[in-house]
């Protein structure tokens, strides 16, 4: 019956999951709201020791991703980055964190924040991502550079003059 009702709600209705929370601790007044999601093959403990190294003063919540950890592991879920940002969306609700947050995300965490960042851009106060995927792209014969050579571009310029890149990103 459970498994029947949990098809239901998060199949069939497209309720997302909530996700096991690592670290929750909220200060009574924080200066920061930093959220941390894992990358592949991991859980949200990875970030246990960057998280004990960080002020008493910001609010810290650190999760388990979809199907890995704690975390809910339905067999027909899709566990790409959109359906992960759904739930850590509403494990973020659920916690009642409202915005701005930092989210640092590494590897597959990094595209999850990507997702978060494109859906709810209100929420988010900057991106910190650590080896997100890039893959070369098929060499193909177009008049028009590929998304990745331009991300590339985009990266070694803001590499280069980080100041004009924040100033462009506001």
């Amino acid at each position: 019956m459970v498994v029947m009702l949990d098809t239901i709600a998060h199949r069939w209705l497209r309720i997302p999951y909530s996700l096991n929370v690592h670290f929750a601790d909220r200060p009574k007044n924080p200066r920061a709201t930093i959220l941390f999601i894992h990358g592949i093959g991991n859980t949200g403990g990875a970030w246990d020791e960057v998280v004990a190294k960080l002020p008493k003063d910001v609010y810290v919540v650190s999760i388990d991703l979809l199907g890995f950890g704690s975390s809910p592991s339905p067999s027909w879920a899709l566990y790409d980055a959109k359906t992960q940002a759904r739930s850590v969306l509403a494990t973020i609700f659920k916690l009642r964190v409202t915005g701005p947050i930092i989210i640092v995300g590494h590897s597959l965490g990094s595209l999850v924040a990507i997702e978060i960042a494109k859906r709810y851009p209100l929420l988010v106060k900057s991106l910190i991502l650590c080896s997100p995927p890039l893959y070369s792209s098929v060499k193909k014969t177009s008049l028009l550079p590929s998304s990745d050579a331009l991300l590339r571009k985009l990266y070694a310029s803001a590499a280069k003059r980080p100041d004009d890149f924040l100033k462009l990103a506001a």
